[in-house]
């Protein structure tokens, strides 16, 4: 089947085992699904299938565009690949996907290979964005995420970049972004807001390799923002927290100057950055360095001249 358009359908099921959506199943290229409206379904809204070994290529060229899908219950959209990269070349986009109930998937990738999810809203499920079965390269970009009861994002697809989404959970239950090196590598996972989840993040890092980077997100009211496992410096940076104070700007005192912060994790790392010499002069500017002890609410600047007086602007990074 190549170059077919599915558009501006309308399908209500009965709730029932026996009621399905759309369904692009064999050796499909250049396929859009566009503009239908698909809800009380039993299992996917839409499945997109293929099978390199059963149909000789790859199911691709494939655009999911523009859907409403409503309390689809084992998933709103599903592509199912029978053998690694069985799908591949997918864009999901503009979709908006919900259900009632806390269970299911709203998007659920399994053995795909270069999927975009962009701009799409997901409201409930159990989880947002499930890749499954060894999925690579599943891009995550600009989606609403609202209450999901388990996880939002699944950071589990090698090569991938999750970016620009913003996630509103169930602060009893949902994990905002969760990520293993077990399960995919090479990610990058950046500018994302998180709100109101249980755990805003959880990621398990490499001891050895920088194989999951975590920067440039922004938490805002979590019951715990994020719990890191093996983490290495420069797997995470330039993140912010709305209910901490984690920068600001010094003036030394001297020798020995002492900067109050929130509690310092052993996972944190402090950077300081020169301003100016401040009422003092170029003279006067010593060589700063930081002594910090894990699980104070303070560090301390030294410098080698005790007439010290320069402007810094510290930063701790998560």
């Amino acid at each position: 089947m190549t170059d077919v358009s599915i558009s501006e359908n309308i399908i209500i099921g009965d709730n029932t085992t026996n009621s399905g959506g759309i369904i692009a199943d064999g050796l499909c290229t250049d396929i859009r699904i566009n503009n239908n409206h698909v809800s009380n379904i039993q299992v996917e809204g839409i499945q997109v299938a293929g099978s390199i070994s059963g149909y000789g290529s790859a199911t691709s060229g494939v655009i999911i565009a523009d859907n409403t899908l409503t309390n689809c219950a084992l998933a709103g959209i599903v592509l199912y690949g029978a053998d690694s990269g069985g799908v591949s070349n997918v864009t999901i986009k503009g979709n908006k996907i919900s259900s009632s109930s806390l269970t299911g998937t709203g998007i659920q990738v399994n053995r795909t290979s270069l999927v975009h999810i962009d701009n799409n809203q997901i409201i409930g499920y159990s989880s947002a964005i499930n890749p499954i079965n060894g999925a690579v390269t599943t891009n995550v970009r600009n989606n609403t995420f609202i209450g999901q009861g388990s996880s939002a994002i699944s950071a589990t697809s090698s090569s991938s970049i999750i970016t620009g989404n913003y996630i509103n959970g169930i602060l009893e239950s949902t994990t905002g972004i969760s990520g293993n090196i077990a399960f995919g590598v090479n990610i990058i996972i950046s500018d994302n807001i998180i709100d109101n989840c249980l755990l805003g993040a959880v990621i398990v890092f490499s001891t050895t390799t920088n194989s999951i980077y975590f920067k440039d997100n922004h938490f805002i009211t979590n019951t715990t923002d994020y719990s890191w496992t093996d983490h290495r410096a420069n797997s995470t940076y330039g993140n912010t927290f709305a209910d901490q104070n984690l920068s600001g700007v010094v003036t030394l005192g001297g020798a020995l100057t002492i900067v109050s912060t929130p509690v310092i994790k052993s996972t944190d790392r402090i950077r300081l950055n020169f301003i100016d010499p401040g009422t003092g002069s170029y003279l006067t500017v010593g060589a700063a360095s930081i002594g910090r002890i894990d699980n104070l609410s303070q560090f301390l600047i030294v410098s080698t001249n005790s007439s010290d007086v320069s402007n810094y602007e510290w930063e701790i990074i998560r």
